[in-house]
């Protein structure tokens, strides 16, 4: 009994925020329902068949994730060996780290750093330092055999270098917007009045790089820009 009502309470309370669209502080009464609705169908289960109904209900239901798990394992080796392959350094060396920022731009770097960047703090630095920073290198690939093209919708700019379906570059910014965490749950403030702050993050074709740009000078930027682009053509190199 003290197994089900605590499962069934962590449970019905993470249901209950998924359903309300990520609302922290989710209404009581649906919280309620949850509950009720878990503890009416294990109830059925158990007046059905027994403890044999309710284990074969659960194994019934967890069957399909079997697939899924497969699934996940495959694509988790994928993305495992080209990480091996895109390693930028050796046994014995010490990894890349982002660009460090000039003197002149210290302070900028710093506001984001600390999370003090509104979303139009980011939205300029896309515009006047990322954008011309990826229509020089763009043009400076198209001169050679390569074709490239730079793309951006307001919320994300990415240059793309076409080698292939499977073997294209991307360096993309995306704006992502971060809430300051609290540990004062439940009595965490409703996302509306949430504190936020924006960084300009990195994406490439393996996913998101985990790293903020935002503040960055021009060619600070593009010097990030080559090292990945560099990584890349190791890749390549080492893929043939």
């Amino acid at each position: 009994m003290t197994f089900f009502v605590t499962s069934s309470d962590s449970g019905s309370l993470v249901i209950d925020i998924i359903t309300s669209g990520g609302n922290e502080d989710p209404p009581v009464w649906q919280r309620i329902f949850w509950a009720v609705t878990e503890g009416v169908v294990a109830a059925a289960l158990l007046l059905a068949g027994g403890l044999s109904a309710l284990q074969t209900a659960s194994i019934i239901s967890a069957l399909p994730f079997a697939c899924v798990m497969f699934l996940m394992c495959f694509g988790l080796h994928k993305g495992l060996r080209m990480e091996a392959l895109k390693r930028p350094y050796g046994p014995g060396t010490v990894p890349r780290v982002p660009q460090a920022p000039s003197s002149k731009h210290w302070q900028q770097r710093l506001r984001a750093l600390i999370g003090e960047h509104r979303q139009q703090d980011v939205r300029d630095f896309i515009e006047k330092t990322v954008r011309p920073a990826m229509q020089a290198v763009s043009l400076q690939i198209d001169a050679s055999q390569l074709q490239s093209r730079v793309e951006g919708n307001g919320i994300m700019i990415k240059l793309t270098v076409d080698h292939g379906t499977n073997t294209e570059f991307k360096y993309e910014i995306r704006l992502r917007e971060y809430g300051i965490p609290s540990v004062a749950f439940p009595k965490l403030p409703r996302r509306d009045q949430e504190k936020t702050y924006w960084r300009a993050e990195v994406h490439l074709n393996e996913g998101p790089q985990e790293y903020d740009v935002a503040g960055y000078t021009l060619e600070q930027l593009t010097g990030d820009l080559l090292a990945q682009f560099e990584m890349h053509m190791q890749w390549l190199h080492a893929k043939v």
